[in-house]
């Protein structure tokens, strides 16, 4: 029996990925929930297939997929609705990090942390995750930069 090769197909659809994700492909997911008004939102980038965690189906898998992706965080304000940064004016853009904890007065700062949060549990931050997920497969999925707010179901 010979070793079991990558078909051709798949190698493809690797480079396509690799490709993908070389451009620098971002988006803006609003995190919904408690912050609606003003609204907060996260910035992504499309991550290298070695950049997804190995375990794909757990709670920490979603929690390390998020912090990896996560470009910055942005807050959008009535009555401009523009995104603004948020960076504590030290030029450094809030990620899941202490400084975001500290923001939002989360207590718990390790990544998972602040991660859970932000989105008030595991569960909504997985279900937040299935969203960047959805965008990830099908980056054309986005309208001006930012997910709608019903992303196609990727279960």
């Amino acid at each position: 029996m010979s070793a079991v090769t990558a078909s051709p197909l798949l190698e493809r659809l690797r480079e396509e990925w690799r490709q993908l994700a070389a451009a620098d492909e971002r988006v803006f997911i609003p995190v919904g929930g408690a912050y609606r008004d003003p609204e907060l939102l996260i910035q992504y980038r499309l991550l290298d297939v070695s950049e997804l965690p190995a375990a794909r189906r757990t709670a920490g898998a979603a929690i390390e997929t998020l912090t990896r992706a996560c470009v910055a965080v942005y807050i959008r304000q009535p009555p401009s609705r523009e995104r603004e940064l948020l960076d504590l004016r030290d030029g450094e853009p809030l990620r899941y990090d202490e400084r975001l904890a500290e923001f939002l007065g989360i207590e718990d700062t390790s990544p998972a942390g602040i991660v859970r949060g932000v989105f008030g549990g595991e569960e909504l931050a997985v279900e937040h995750l299935q969203r960047l997920a959805a965008w990830m497969r099908n980056p054309s999925i986005a309208i001006d930069g930012e997910l709608p707010e019903e992303a196609p179901d990727v279960r």
